[in-house]
C-alpha cells in the first residue's frame, strides 16, 4: 500500500509540472501538375503538440506530418510518400527538427517504389524542415517520378 502512494504521488507531482495537449489540422492541398497529365496532390498536415513546462521553462515538441499523392490523367491514384517530422520549440524563441521519417505506399501494379531520401534542415532558429523525396517508376514505360515534401515548422510552431 505504501508503495501505491508513493506512485501516487510521484505522479501527482509530474502532472503538476507537465501540461499537454494534443491537437490535429488538415492543411489547404496544393497541386503541381506533371507532364504526360500526371499530377501531385500535397495536403494533409496532421499533428499533435506537446507543452511541458517546468518553473520558467518550456518546450514545445510538435510531431507532424504531410503528405503528397501522384495521380494519372485519369485521376487514379498511383503513389502515396509521407513525411513524418518532430520539432522541438524553445519558448517561441527558436526551433529545430529532431527527427525525420517517411513512408510509402504504391496503388498502381504498373509503378514501384524505388528509394527515399530525407533530411532535416536546421540552419535557422526561426524554422525547421523535415524533408523527403520518395522515387517511384512506372515498370512498363521507364518513367520517373520524384515526389517531395517538405514539412516545416516555424519557432511559433506554425507548420507549413
Amino acid at each position: 500500500m505504501r508503495k501505491f502512494f508513493s506512485f501516487i504521488t510521484f505522479l501527482s507531482v509530474l502532472l503538476t509540472c507537465f501540461h499537454s495537449s494534443v491537437i490535429s489540422k488538415a492543411a489547404n492541398s496544393d497541386a503541381v501538375y506533371l507532364d504526360d497529365g500526371y499530377y501531385i496532390i500535397t495536403e494533409e498536415i496532421q499533428y499533435s503538440s506537446v507543452l511541458s513546462e517546468i518553473t520558467t521553462y518550456s518546450t514545445t515538441t510538435q510531431n507532424a506530418s504531410k503528405t503528397s499523392r501522384l495521380y494519372d490523367a485519369n485521376d487514379q491514384l498511383i503513389a502515396t510518400f509521407t513525411v513524418y517530422g518532430s520539432f522541438s520549440i524553445n519558448n517561441g524563441t527558436s526551433v529545430k527538427c529532431t527527427d525525420v521519417t517517411y513512408s510509402q505506399s504504391v496503388s498502381s501494379s504498373k509503378w514501384k517504389f524505388l528509394s527515399a531520401t530525407i533530411s532535416r534542415n536546421n540552419t535557422s532558429i526561426n524554422t525547421a524542415s523535415a524533408v523527403g523525396t520518395g522515387m517511384f517508376k512506372n515498370v512498363n514505360t521507364g518513367k520517373q517520378v520524384n515526389i517531395s515534401v517538405t514539412l516545416s515548422c516555424s519557432k511559433t510552431g506554425v507548420l507549413s
